[in-house]
This record gives C-alpha cells, structure tokens and sequence, in this order.
C-alpha cells in the first residue's frame, strides 16, 4: 500500500491510557501503576499442580494491594467466592 495505513494492520494499544480495576484497593489506575501475579488453584479443583492459575491485578506502589495480592487465602476467598456452596464459608486453603 505504498506508504498509506493499512486499514487491515491493527492498531498497537496506548499503554499510557489503559486503566484497571485494582481488585485489592477497588481503585481505578493507569497500567504503568499496575502488575499482576498469579496463583496456582489447581489442587483446589482436584487437579495437578501447574494446570489451572488465577491472575491478579494490584497497585504497585501501595504496599497493602501487593500484600493481598500475595495472600494466597485472601485471593481464593475473593475471587472463588461463587465456587463456595455458602457465601459465608471460607475455602479450607490447601499448603503447597
């Protein structure tokens, strides 16, 4: 196409305007405040180790977001929640 854009080329995302939800703080912030971990949660669903992760988003300049973020019990209670039979229960978190 000799110089002109490519209508078919996809545009590459502007990461100084992607905003995320920090699920730890409930704050919305740019991408360059934001990292993501991630957890194994197979065993918790009778699989071997290695097959099924979670991801999770914090802020990483605040230190209680990344704490959260790296609590393996305060993750699964967050965010399995609709894999509990009572809203009330707590998961029985296995050690790895």
């Amino acid at each position: 196409m000799n110089g002109q854009n490519n209508p078919f080329q996809p545009t590459p995302p502007d990461f100084d305007k992607m905003v995320w939800k920090c699920p730890c703080c409930k704050q919305e912030r740019t991408d360059k405040y934001i990292k993501v971990t991630a957890h194994d949660i197979s065993q918790l669903f009778g699989s071997e180790t290695g097959v099924m992760f979670i991801n999770v988003k914090y802020c990483v300049d605040m230190p209680g977001c990344k704490e959260k973020a790296f609590n393996r019990e305060w993750v699964i209670n967050n965010f399995l929640g609709a894999f509990v039979k009572d809203a009330n229960h707590k998961i029985d978190v296995p050690k790895p």
